[in-house]
């Protein structure tokens, strides 16, 4: 994803440009006939144009599904 935002730093205004590229990965397992659970895995790097707001960010969440 690329794009920009715009950037205020007291009276001075930036034109951030940025890029963010990141990957999920899913896996799910049937427990019984109601219940499943999930992981998720996914990473994130971002890059920008103004000094300090480059990132990279990792998740990683579990989920339960009961079906009534």
């Amino acid at each position: 994803i690329k794009g920009w935002s715009p950037f205020t730093f007291f009276i001075f205004s930036f034109k951030e440009n940025f890029e963010r590229i990141g990957i999920s990965l899913h896996a799910a397992y049937q427990l019984t006939q109601k219940l499943d659970a999930a992981v998720v895995f996914s990473h994130w790097d971002r890059s920008s144009n103004i000094p300090g707001h480059n990132y990279t960010d990792d998740n990683i969440s579990l989920q339960w599904n009961y079906r009534f």
